[in-house]
């Protein structure tokens, strides 16, 4: 349930190549505060974002994909994959992957190679399953 839910895994998708905004953890952090790696964090953020880590939903119900697995844009590489799973609440086939943040806003022409084919997928929201987190606090 945790890829429905968004929720990242420390050394696959929480890694230290990629920063707070690149993991979609900006939330977490109070830039108002003086902390190691604030100025390296503010210069990445001034320079523009490489890559983002999104959700996405593949159409494929053969298996889920495996981390490594890459993340196409019309042939080309455009991310990897980091978490994956099959999400049983919402009966869907979901992924964490960072991908180039120029193929974020995709959905269409974006796919994921594994079990020796190309499978469709989009980017969707971020914790698709109860995003605002009412049922937690039932």
């Amino acid at each position: 349930m945790r890829i429905e839910k968004g929720f990242r895994h420390w050394k696959a998708d929480l890694i230290t190549e990629y920063g707070p905004e690149e993991s979609g953890i900006m939330r977490f952090v109070d830039d108002g505060k003086d902390f190691f790696g604030k100025e390296a964090m503010m210069r990445k953020a001034k320079n523009g974002i490489r890559r983002r880590l999104v959700t996405l939903e593949l159409d494929s119900g053969e298996g889920p994909a495996q981390p490594g697995d890459s993340v196409l844009l019309d042939d080309r590489v455009v991310g990897t994959v980091t978490s994956a799973a099959y999400g049983f609440r919402m009966n869907k086939n979901l992924a964490l992957a960072f991908v180039d943040s120029e193929a974020t806003g995709n959905s269409s022409g974006i796919g994921v190679e594994f079990l020796g084919k190309l499978n469709p997928a989009k980017v969707i929201p971020d914790s698709p399953y109860d995003p605002s987190g009412e049922r937690m606090r039932q």
